[in-house]
């Protein structure tokens, strides 16, 4: 370890919150810290009662020393920063490094006759407890992708470690492929979905081949199985199509699996329970990852998945319970148990996911609605309230989805139709 010497910076440095910095010379300066007691006096009683309350945190008073030929002017735009600019500024100080630090007080000690070469600028600062440092909302985007794939390697060894093969494997890939598996993706609205995009479905096509060959082989291909479960639920989350559309495609598929599930108590219900589970894991995993790849366009949107999203993974979380509750009479290795490993990881995405669309709140547009008092064309009505067409005429396409217009609406509008825009 090196000496004090060995660590002492030339200078300290002071970030503002809008990026600005300013350096100057330190000298020296005491460090307090104090902690927070509670105090309580008692009848009768000598003495007094404490309650260590925790650490007020440290007091930095850091006399700042601007040297050169435009030292006043320097010092005295450091003043007006650290009064005007709200939040924390990053110190790296001379001799104990980065800290983020709240400004408290400023005095610039303006004496040219005594001190003309140099201005001394006395503040103090505290350092503030539980820090909590923002993101970008397209890191925030970024964790939720992350934290996606924590699940699936989660939700992969929960199964193949769960599933009962003690039947035979016939019995087995029946309660693995049909309506509690494949079967449901068949019927549901996301094979719909995926099916419009051609290279999205070739892939997921040739993912459900996967799928079906790796429970139905002898042995059981489990591994296999998982992951192309999951690379066969959230293949369409990829696709660039209306958030709302394809949160309302995961719903229709996790309902119909739901469904499925049905009862029982015996291993192949716990075999149903466990595949519903990956299945059911893996389509809410790939609502996180279609929130994080496919922006809403407006606030009403960004709302409407927020509360999809958590209706879906509460009714996901209570059929799984249910389940869990038949089989709680069983001998202890053969129950169902609902809150594995996989829960905390999942619950801990699908709330990084609502974190993300309520940070995507902050900046989309609010729906504006009225009604035509004479009739209008959607060009005219998207000239007035969006300024412009767009380029390639996005506003008037966005316009007119939005309003859901076919045919002539498309053209003219009549007279007491209720329209939105977004502002």
């Amino acid at each position: 370890m090196s000496d004090w010497k060995g660590r002492l910076r030339p200078e300290i440095t002071l970030t503002a919150p809008d990026g600005t910095q300013f350096t100057a010379a330190w000298q020296g300066n005491d460090i307090e810290g104090a902690k927070d007691i509670g105090q309580f006096r008692h009848p009768l009683a000598d003495g007094k009662t404490t309650q260590d309350m925790g650490s007020e945190g440290f007091s930095f008073p850091l006399t700042l020393i601007f040297e050169g030929a435009d030292h006043d002017l320097m010092a005295m735009a450091f003043a007006r920063a650290f009064l005007s600019q709200r939040g924390l500024w990053k110190v790296v100080h001379p001799q104990y490094g980065q800290f983020s630090l709240q400004g408290i007080g400023v005095k610039i000690a303006a004496d040219p006759t005594g001190n003309a070469n140099v201005s001394n600028v006395e503040t103090t600062w505290i350092e503030p407890g539980e820090i909590d440092t923002s993101v970008s909302t397209s890191e925030l985007g970024a964790r939720v992708q992350a934290q996606a794939d924590s699940v699936n390697a989660a939700a992969a060894t929960q199964f193949t470690g769960g599933v009962d093969l003690s039947d035979a494997e016939g019995a087995a890939s029946m309660a693995m492929t049909g309506s509690s598996g494949l079967g449901a993706f068949d019927a549901s609205k996301l094979s719909k979905l995926a099916s419009r995009v051609a290279d999205i479905h070739s892939a997921v096509g040739e993912a459900y081949a996967e799928v079906a060959a790796a429970f139905m082989a002898t042995p059981m291909d489990l591994i296999n199985g998982a992951s192309q479960v999951q690379t066969l639920l959230q293949l369409p989350a990829l696709i660039q199509a209306d958030i709302t559309g394809k949160i309302m495609a995961f719903e229709d598929f996790c309902t119909r699996m739901i469904e499925g599930i049905g009862e029982g108590s015996d291993s192949m219900a716990i075999n149903r329970a466990r595949t519903s589970e990956l299945f059911l894991t893996s389509a809410l995993t790939g609502i996180a990852v279609g929130v994080a790849v496919s922006e809403p366009a407006t606030r009403e949107q960004a709302v409407k998945a927020i509360a999809g999203l958590n209706t879906l993974f509460q009714d996901v979380t209570a059929a799984l319970d249910a389940v869990q509750e038949a089989t709680s009479d069983n001998a202890a290795l053969s129950q169902y148990f609902s809150h594995g490993a996989t829960y905390a990881d999942l619950a801990r995405l699908i709330s990084m996911a609502i974190a993300y669309l309520m940070r995507l709140t902050f900046d989309l547009k609010i729906a504006k609605r009225f009604t035509l008092g004479t009739p209008r064309a959607p060009i005219g009505i998207t000239i007035a309230e969006y300024g412009t067409l767009g380029e390639r005429d996005i506003n008037l396409d966005f316009f007119i989805a939005t309003n859901h217009l076919q045919g002539n609406d498309i053209i003219l509008l009549p007279a007491g139709r209720e329209v939105v825009v977004y502002v």
